[in-house]
């Protein structure tokens, strides 16, 4: 009879199988196919991923031959908005010592031309919006701007 008072009552052992199995089959189904982890899904929904881009991004050398395909390059991707003097038009002058988006700093420049300032006034696409721009095209470019404007620190490399 003290086995009776021990057991769970029929109508009880439905349900709780019921849930049981609905677990095995959530856990089965996302260990297969989800595309993401647990972990990083829990972590997302907590508001705690952060996500860091990194770029193997190599700084070519500064020489005479990236110069002058720098200021090529300048000609067919920024001169519509910066001017063939670099003295502005649509964008701002690059060649004084202004700076919508301080410091003047090869490094700093090749960022904004590499993410583009899409709330500047007026906003620049990324790479000057040609998506095949290489991380050493655009490196020959801010060469080109630095050999044209000496406010701008040749921080990147140096000349060789």
């Amino acid at each position: 009879m003290s086995n009776q008072k021990n057991q769970l009552p029929g109508w009880a052992i439905f349900p709780a199988a019921l849930v049981l199995i609905i677990g095995i089959l959530v856990g089965v189904y996302n260990k297969i196919f989800s595309k993401e982890s647990t972990a990083i899904q829990y972590k997302e929904l907590a508001g705690v991923l952060k996500v860091e881009a990194k770029l193997d991004l190599v700084i070519p050398p500064r020489t005479n031959d990236a110069i002058a395909s720098g200021e090529k390059l300048y000609s067919q991707v920024c001169a519509a908005c910066h001017g063939q003097d670099l003295k502005g038009g649509v964008g701002p002058n690059l060649i004084d010592n202004e700076w919508r988006n301080p410091p003047a700093k090869e490094t700093h420049l090749f960022k904004l031309v590499w993410n583009g300032i899409p709330n500047g006034n007026p906003p620049m696409p990324a790479k000057g919006g040609r998506t095949d721009l290489t991380s050493e095209q655009i490196w020959q470019i801010m060469y080109y701007m630095s050999s044209k404007n000496k406010n701008i620190e040749k921080d990147a490399v140096p000349n060789q």
